[in-house]
């Protein structure tokens, strides 16, 4: 069984990974976008499951007393990253994935989006990794068997994800327009949750978690749902952005961009 040091290292190292695979992707997109979206999809996968794996440490530490499924951000998350680990409600599909199926193939290029406002101090965000609306709600109606979701947890991220507003866009759209919604704000708000209370038993293993535990500490919450897109077409991003060595500066970067989210970087998949 790892630390809560351990875990939250293992989670700060899948944040700083899954930030280089966003970094790479607008170019990666234009080659191979099936290698493109596989690569967000299990970076995406592994903070989830890190993310689990911090839960799991500290779930068994008599000093931590928090209460993950009642708390939003983590029950939030939780349901996520166990939806899929269990394959239910289509693993949770991401944007990318669901477009570069082979199912896929001759559908329109449309979709919505919606992601979580960005503190006025943020200033210009950076990027999204959106996943889909559609699988999630099916996720909360699954019967309880199936998905061992309370009713108090179903309406609990229901409500905390924005699924009112989403499901009234839906509503008033072709029913083959899919919907998504940023996924980063609330890796972020999840974060902050549990550092709030894990933070004096984590002990820094590396530059990652150093930084990313410091990040956590002071950034602010993501909390107001906002509509990108109406009907947003895909197309290819144009971005430049480099990687950088990996040194402590490159890190807070990091850590900086994984708290953003916007339009620029991943926004966009394939061309029309």
């Amino acid at each position: 069984m790892k630390s809560i040091s351990e875990a939250f290292d293992s989670f700060s190292h899948a944040l700083r990974i899954n930030t280089e695979h966003l970094m790479r992707a607008p170019k990666l997109l234009r080659i191979d976008p099936q290698e493109c979206a596989r690569n967000l999809d299990q970076g995406l996968s592994a903070i989830l499951n890190a993310f689990h794996s911090i839960y799991d440490a500290a779930k068994d530490d008599p000093r931590i007393v928090f209460e993950w499924n009642r708390t939003a951000p983590t029950a939030t998350l939780l349901a996520i990253r166990n939806a899929r680990h269990h394959n239910h409600a289509n693993r949770i599909r991401s944007l990318e994935t669901f477009f570069t199926r082979g199912s896929q193939a001759g559908r329109s290029k449309n979709y919505g989006l919606f992601t979580y406002g960005p503190p006025p101090e943020v200033g210009e965000p950076a990027f999204i990794q959106a996943i889909s609306w559609e699988d999630t709600d099916a996720l909360l109606n699954m019967p309880h068997k199936a998905s061992h979701l309370s009713a108090e947890r179903v309406a609990t991220i229901y409500s905390y994800v924005g699924g009112e507003a989403m499901a009234a866009f839906a509503s008033l759209q072709d029913a083959r327009l899919p919907i998504f919604f940023d996924a980063l704000p609330l890796i972020v708000n999840a974060a902050k949750a549990i550092v709030s209370v894990l933070g004096p038993h984590i002990k820094t293993l590396s530059v990652e978690s150093e930084t990313f535990l410091d990040h956590f500490k002071t950034s602010s919450w993501f909390l107001a749902l906002i509509p990108l897109f109406d009907r947003h077409g895909l197309s290819c991003s144009k971005s430049k952005r480099a990687i950088a060595p990996t040194t402590r500066a490159h890190l807070a970067h990091v850590a900086a961009l994984v708290g953003f989210h916007c339009l620029w970087a991943v926004q966009h998949l394939l061309k029309p």
